[in-house]
Order: structure tokens, then C-alpha cells, then sequence
């Protein structure tokens, strides 16, 4: 059988006999350094070294009329120095620097065009390796400030201030869909999109209040700001081509760091809420607010990113209570709504739903005594729907439900436990595999990213507790 790989979706079905010579999988270390000196001039000293890298290595998948698979690779080092001191019965000071080097390294693994159309994707082997974004690396260094002060007895106020330098430095290069028409012999060469450096200065701040009146009830309030720059590999490296005589590709206009600066996104949140513990009721009750003074959008035709001016506001409310019914039996629950807008054209309206997340509850009850518990809890996602400028409509995300039920038996020095997941086998898509055939569907069908939730899943574990 052959298989067209002209026309968009493709044709795809599940078949086995899969063979690729590039696979999807996720390599991991982390190593951590901390120290912690309690007297040191009068202050608490807290330090801490830190190392982690990634590799990451994806399934092959669909790019026009070949099929390739790109790896990742990620190491980030970071170092954080604080001292604390308590000036007063009042006022205590807490600041110091932190910093981190976080850089980037990819590929993009192209298979034989051959083999891959003939087996309709099932087998792939290595034809060429590119690149598939530009390198980076991104360097960070901060210093903070934070006081807590103790205005009265029921009342305390924190606030505090982080200022901080990034710098981004860009490596020089081709783009992925030009070195790609190279290597399977489409064109001669291509001009590279010029890298660079850039560097930001960003100063945020920090505010809250805590009120408690008595000791089983306390009131808070919270504004705080962030700050965001989208993946710079993601944003450089792209361009506009023109092909000429000779199949060489010369670069008209791309995304260089120097001509084309990546904004930051600064995020202001504001949270109020109250806690409490009322004879058997105890629980949380918080609403919240951010405005991001921009959006970062994805192109669904490159996978990479864009950046708009489109402002952003995230609000929802959380809610979470338990009530002991007696010395044995408890019942609680907790509710996330949330909602999600984005500014087009001066009005807000519903987030994409490939950029939101949707509203989550869940209800338990829970036995237990001076040797067991048992705890039966059921998950609800509710259904999710946003407009999706590309398309001028409105989409969708299916809410489902979900069972589990633990057992824990308490032991001298330990627990040992019992569970099971999605008790009741419940068939759903999870929230990625509806977003991920909203972005991919014009590659493949969408049965292609219908991943599924977890089956019914048994569970043994045991906890030890050293002495």
C-alpha cells in the first residue's frame, strides 16, 4: 500500500510493527546543594547549589510530505544566597541574590522520505539531521528584598521587591523549514537569520496583609507581580525566503534579535481570601486576579511561537472545606472555577481553549481509625470553551469524571497502602489530547492525538518512617 502524504490531513490508522530510529524519551538529573548557618553576624544564612538536564526526545511526526522527530536538550544551573534577620520583636528582613544559566541545544532527526511515505509513517529511519531551533542561553541575576512586620497583634504586613537582568544571547541560524529543503536536496543553501544578545531590567514588587482575629479564623490579602519572557529558540530562527535561480534561499526579512526585540510579559495578581476552623468545618476560601500586559500565541502551521500586545486576565475562585461528621467519618470537597480572557481589537473574549484551563472539582468521604483509613474521592473536569481567531469559531473541551479509592494501614513505622485509580474505568481524552488535535489536526486525523486518560490503575505502596 502507499500512502499520500500530499494531502493535509493525512490518512493515519493503528497498525503495530512500529520501527523508528529516533523514539520519544525523557532523560533527567537533578543535583541539590543547600546550607544553613543559624548565627552568622546576627543572621540566618541560607544558601543553595543547583544543576539539572534534560534531554527530551519526541515521537515522529507529519511535517508536510516527510516525517522527522526533534530532541532537546536543557541544562540549567542556579544559586540562591539569603540572609534573614528578626530586628525587632516586629520587623524581620530577609534579602539576598539568586541567579541561573539556562541553555538550549536541538535537532531535528528527517527520515527517509522513502520508506516513511511507503509505510505510511510506521517505519522510519535516518535520512539527515538538522537544526531545529537557534541555540540560546539565558542568563539571570537578581537581588530581593522582603520584610514581614507585625503591626498589631491580629495584624502583620509583608512586602518586599525583586529586581532583576536577564540576558539572552542567540546563536546565528538557518531556518529549520530551509535546512530542511537542503538536506533532502530541494535547494543549495540558505542565508542565516543573524543572532545576537539582548538584556532586560525588570523591577517587581510584592504586598499582603494577614488578619487574624482569632486563632481558628485569619483574612489575607495578596498583590504580587511576575514576570515572563516567552522561549526565545522559539520566537528567533524564523524568516522570509525567497528561492532563487540557483535553489539557494535568500533571506528577505526574519525574526534577528537585534531588529526584532522579544517583550517581556509582566503579570500583576491580586488575591483575597480567608481560612478557618469552626468546630468540625475547616476549610479555604480564596478569589483571584492577574493581568499579563501581553500574550504569547502559537502558530499552528510551525509550531513556534508569536507575541502579541493582547493583554490577558486569568480570575477564578477557590474553595475548599472538610467536616468531621464523627470521630470516624469526614466528608469534603473542593471547587476551581476559573475563566480566562484575552484582548482583541480593545474587547476581551474567551481564551482559546488550546491557552486555558478548565474548572475542576472533586467530593471525597474518608473512614478512619487508630490503625486504617479508606478514602473514596471522585474528579470532575467540567467542559471548556473559548473562541479560536484562526478558525472565526468557538471550541470545545469535554469535561469527565473520575473514582478513586485509597486504603492506608498505619503501621509502627510506616504505612503500607492500597489503591486504585479511575475505579470505575472510565473511558475519556485527556485535556492534551483535545488540545493537541485542535493544534495538529490539519497534520493528521484527530483520532492521531486522541490520547486517553489512564485506565483503571492498581496501586502498592509503602512508606517507612526512619527514627
Amino acid at each position: 500500500m502507499q500512502y499520500d502524504l500530499t494531502t493535509r490531513p493525512f490518512g493515519a490508522e493503528i497498525s503495530d510493527g512500529f520501527e523508528s530510529d529516533r523514539q520519544a524519551s525523557t532523560e533527567r538529573q537533578q543535583y541539590n546543594a543547600s546550607y544553613h548557618h543559624a548565627d552568622l553576624f546576627g543572621h540566618e544564612l541560607y544558601a543553595q547549589l543547583s544543576h539539572r538536564t534534560e534531554e527530551l526526545s519526541f515521537i515522529p511526526f507529519i511535517y508536510g510530505t516527510y516525517f522527522a522527530a526533534s530532541e532537546q536538550s536543557t541544562d540549567v544551573s542556579s544559586a540562591r544566597v539569603a540572609l534573614s534577620k528578626d530586628w525587632t520583636d516586629k520587623l524581620k528582613l530577609t534579602y539576598g541574590i539568586d541567579g541561573y544559566q539556562d541553555t538550549l541545544d536541538s535537532n531535528k532527526m528527517i527520515f527517509d522520505p522513502r520508506v516513511s511515505i511507503g509505510t505510511g509513517g510506521l517505519v522510519n529511519e535516518e535520512f539527515a539531521t538538522v537544526g531545529r531551533y537557534p541555540g540560546t542561553e539565558v542568563n539571570s541575576i537578581a537581588g530581593f528584598f522582603q520584610g514581614d512586620y507585625q503591626l498589631t497583634d491580629e495584624l502583620s504586613v509583608t512586602a518586599g521587591m525583586r529586581y532583576q537582568n536577564l540576558n539572552n544571547e542567540i546563536d546565528d541560524f538557518v531556518a529549520d523549514a530551509v535546512q530542511t529543503d537542503i538536506a533532502l536536496g530541494q535547494a543549495t543553501g540558505g542565508d542565516a537569520i543573524p543572532g545576537g544578545s539582548n538584556d532586560y531590567n525588570v523591577s517587581l514588587f510584592n504586598f499582603g496583609l494577614n488578619y487574624k482575629p482569632t486563632n481558628n479564623l485569619r483574612y489575607f490579602a495578596n498583590f504580587s507581580q511576575g514576570f515572563e519572557l516567552p522561549d526565545p529558540a522559539k520566537f528567533y530562527g524564523q524568516g522570509i525566503y525567497n528561492q532563487n535561480s540557483d535553489n539557494y534561499y535568500e533571506l528577505i526579512n526574519g525574526s534577528n534579535v537585534s531588529g526584532t526585540k522579544l517583550d517581556g510579559i509582566k503579570t500583576d495578581s491580586y488575591e483575597l481570601g480567608t481560612s478557618f476552623n469552626l468546630n468540625d468545618l475547616t476549610g479555604q476560601l480564596t478569589g483571584y486576579y492577574s493581568l499579563s500586559d501581553g500574550s504569547i500565541d502559537y502558530d499552528r502551521n510551525t509550531l513556534l511561537i508569536t507575541q502579541s500586545d493582547n493583554k490577558k486576565r486569568v480570575y477564578g475562585i477557590e474553595a475548599k472545606a472538610d467536616y468531621t461528621v464523627n470521630e470516624n467519618i469526614s466528608v469534603g470537597g473542593l471547587a476551581h472555577w476559573v475563566k480566562s480572557d484575552t484582548q482583541v481589537d480593545g474587547d476581551y473574549q474567551e481564551t482559546v481553549v488550546t491557552d486555558t484551563s478548565p474548572n475542576k472539582y472533586a467530593l471525597w468521604t474518608r473512614w478512619e481509625d487508630d490503625y486504617q483509613a479508606l478514602k473514596l474521592q471522585a474528579n470532575m473536569m467540567s467542559d471548556v470553551s473559548g473562541y479560536d481567531s484562526a478558525s472565526d469559531s468557538t471550541q470545545e473541551l469535554d469535561g469527565y469524571t473520575t473514582v478513586d479509592l485509597d486504603y492506608t494501614y498505619f503501621l509502627p513505622s510506616g504505612e503500607f497502602s492500597l489503591g486504585v485509580q479511575n475505579l470505575l474505568d472510565e473511558d475519556y481524552t485527556t485535556v492534551w489530547g483535545q488540545q493537541a488535535q485542535i493544534y495538529y489536526g490539519s497534520y493528521a486525523p484527530k483520532s492521531a492525538f486522541d490520547y486517553k486518560g489512564q485506565g483503571r490503575t492498581y496501586t502498592v505502596g509503602y512508606t517507612h518512617h526512619f527514627q
